[in-house]
């Protein structure tokens, strides 16, 4: 072995490595023994911790400086503490002089309990000499390396010497071969150069084994990418389809919701518009027999005036559950911003103060009813932007003539041209910027769970764009939230609306009249004789069409209830037309989610009229219907 300049090279290998793991072994078991020893000179530091930190604490916390120098003093008397320090970050407490190389330092923080919190009062510092140690080792360490380096030495040799011989070597190519394949790219098989005989032994066979193993896991590298591709496709689409999935779940729980909540909102109309009825009604004769009372007649102005209040207040809740259809007409949007914000100052909390500078007197084309909603959604979430603690919510109105076009945070281009301009400012803390693309999306919401459906925003960006609109969103001089919504100005005027102490138009036909509410039947009797029809009435639709039938040409129109037991109001018109197809049909409504005025004409009915109705419009529409020929 040693005749070669390899073999000696590989004998010195030998030698040096196995002092190398004699010295590693020497050394590992001198760090154990200086670990055994550095270990009992701790277990001696917890001692004079644990006996002198609580009274370092006491000190610290009455503020004497004596006791912790005396504390200090004490605990330097240890024979391996050579320095101890408190550092409170404020004052620094020490004794004792360290010795740089010579020993370590120890950190022990200094701590209080205080009504179950844990107070930080300083550090303690400890630095320990373990110089005796140092010795001690250093008398031991040549003679466990030499031990060890000899007889591993001399071990190493034999044994590696034939271990090379007979394996080392060609194992060391195996290894060399195995560290360098590359499964991505074509390699050469493994080769051994060997001398003997032609019959193949362990390491052959294991040549073998490593070539064949070589070109299977090469092939099955490409089936396993090829697979992985087309897993992480199927993943990546299986997300996607959870995450389309989990959207619409909550979308349809949002739609859900807001059905119902319109369902709702529509029967408390058709209720509430049965009430305001005769409530309009009886106060429309009650003027009429107050005229010489005007004192009486002013009381009962008002009392109409509220009415019709409330009247809106239904129309702004049939708006709400989608049931209402909007007309455009001129209106003055101060008018409508005033009456809003006589509403808003009740349901606010008081401790927000509404500052208005209603500027424009102004008109535009829409719907009243609509423009109120977006002032009240608008003020709803700026009141809750300002919080419980208190704000200012300003609410300004006022002409604005765009000159050139100029672009709007959200939404494109506002034209040339007069527009209106409603600002709601709030001091609330803004609009943060990267939200300001999604405040308008359907239920999207910032609130807390069970605060909001995230439907205001997106609702008044829709009756702004159907208005002809713009929304400008922006901060305020305090620091909160601006809305800007510039609407279209006409130059046309409002049309003059007729006095409540106007004359109805009279007239002497005959009109039954079906509604199975006592109430109702009662005030359209009332209304109908004062005007000098003559009316015969029935309680519900099956007695209405025994009515008819017996005396057909007694009756000059019928004026019908809508939703009824029994029978409703479309299939009872529908009876009456087959025994007279020339007889005029009003039907009357609080609230239908079916029925609009297009489906009453395809059915022969003449009208549609809306509860709750005055003296004047039910007047004006009888007198209309008789007077107008059937088509």
């Amino acid at each position: 072995m040693l005749k070669s300049r390899l073999a000696r090279k590989f004998v010195l290998l030998i030698i040096l490595v196995s002092t190398l793991f004699a010295l590693l072994g020497g050394s590992v078991e001198l760090y154990q023994l200086y670990q055994r020893e550095l270990g009992a000179v701790e277990q001696r530091l917890d001692q004079v911790v644990s006996r002198h930190a609580p009274g370092i604490v006491v000190a610290l916390r009455h503020g004497d400086p004596e006791q912790v120098q005396r504390e200090l003093e004490d605990i330097l008397k240890h024979p391996h503490v050579v320095a101890a320090t408190v550092d409170t970050k404020v004052r620094l407490y020490s004794v004792g002089t360290p010795v740089d190389g010579q020993g370590s330092e120890r950190r022990i923080p200094l701590l209080h309990q205080d009504q179950g919190r844990e107070l930080a009062l300083g550090v303690l510092i400890l630095t320990t000499s373990i110089e005796t140690l140092h010795d001690y080792l250093l008398r031991s360490a040549p003679i466990v390396l030499a031990t060890r380096v000899v007889g591993l030495i001399l071990l190493a040799v034999l044994l590696l010497y034939l271990f090379y011989r007979l394996v080392g070597r060609h194992l060391a190519r195996i290894s060399e071969y195995s560290a360098t394949l590359d499964l991505n790219r074509i390699t050469q098989p493994l080769r051994l150069q060997r001398s003997g005989g032609d019959k193949p032994d362990e390491l052959d066979r294991m040549v073998e084994s490593i070539n064949t193993m070589k070109d299977f896991l090469a092939e099955k590298l490409e089936e396993v990418k090829h697979t992985n591709l087309r897993l992480e496709e199927e993943v990546r689409d299986h997300e996607q389809a959870e995450e389309e999935k989990r959207l619409l779940q909550q979308q349809l729980i949002q739609t859900q919701k807001m059905e119902a909540i319109g369902t709702l909102a529509g029967g408390i109309a058709h209720d509430f518009n049965n009430i305001l009825t005769p409530l309009l009604g009886f106060t429309d004769l009650a003027l009429g027999e107050a005229r010489g009372n005007p004192k009486c007649s002013g009381y009962l102005t008002e009392v109409a005036t509220a009415g019709e209040r409330a009247r809106d207040l239904v129309s702004q809740i049939l708006t709400f559950s989608r049931q209402n259809g909007h007309d455009f007409k001129p209106l003055e949007v101060g008018v409508v911003v005033d009456e809003a914000l006589k509403l808003l100052r009740a349901s606010l909390p008081s401790s927000i103060e509404i500052r208005t500078e209603l500027l424009s007197r102004s008109l535009m084309l829409g719907n009243s009813t609509q423009i109120h909603q977006v002032l009240m959604n608008l003020c709803t979430n700026a009141a809750h932007a300002i919080g419980e603690g208190g704000g200012t919510l300003t609410v300004r109105l006022f002409d604005v003539e765009a000159k050139s076009q100029r672009n709007t945070t959200l939404h494109g281009t506002l034209p040339v041209g007069a527009y209106i301009c409603l600002e709601v400012e709030d001091t609330g803390p803004g609009v943060p910027w990267d939200l300001l693309p999604r405040i308008f999306e359907p239920f999207f919401t910032t609130k807390e769970k069970g605060q909001g459906t995230g439907m205001g925003l997106a609702v008044l960006h829709g009756i702004v764009s159907s208005h002809g609109g713009h929304i400008d969103v922006g901060t305020g001089e305090c620091g909160g939230a601006l809305f800007q919504i510039y609407w279209p100005r006409v130059g046309v005027d409002l049309p003059a609306e007729k006095s409540l102490n106007s004359q109805p138009v009279r007239g002497r036909e005959r009109i039954l009249l079906v509604d199975d509410e006592p109430s109702m039947l009662e005030i359209t009797r009332e209304m109908l004789q004062t005007l000098g029809y003559s009316v015969t009435t029935a309680g519900n639709g099956a007695r209405a069409l025994e009515l008819f039938e017996a005396a057909p040409g007694d009756f000059d129109i019928v004026i019908t209830d809508m939703t009824m037991p029994v029978m409703s109001g479309d299939r009872l018109s529908a009876a009456l037309l087959l025994l007279r197809p020339d007889i005029p049909i009003i039907l009357c409504t609080g609230f239908s989610r079916n029925m609009d005025s297009g489906k009453t004409e395809g059915f022969g009915v003449r009208h549609l009229l809306a509860k709750p109705y005055t003296l004047n419009q039910i007047g004006m529409m009888v007198r209309q219907t008789l007077d107008t020929p059937r088509a």
